[in-house]
């Protein structure tokens, strides 16, 4: 998926719709926002942890997320346990 947003990201450039500046800044914004958005599940993570919820448990009772994975409780994707 990286590699076909830096393609897609580079075909908008080539054609003028946006700058080289412009795609550093989209970029850094994605990271900037990844990063945020794994400390989000780092933090709901430990919460249910000391909660005595067991994520897994509550898989099947929250519906698949993008990609057929499950989010879970919290935004949380996959096995993160």
């Amino acid at each position: 998926m990286q590699q076909n947003r830096e393609e897609r990201l580079n075909d908008a450039v080539s054609d003028g719709a946006i700058t080289e500046e412009q795609k550093e800044a989209l970029q850094n914004k994605w990271e900037e926002r990844n990063m945020e958005r794994e400390q989000h599940q780092e933090e709901m993570q430990a919460w249910m942890d000391e909660q005595g919820i067991d994520h897994d448990a509550l898989r099947s009772y929250n519906g698949p997320g993008r990609d057929g994975f499950d989010k879970g409780f919290g935004g949380m994707r996959g096995n993160n346990r």
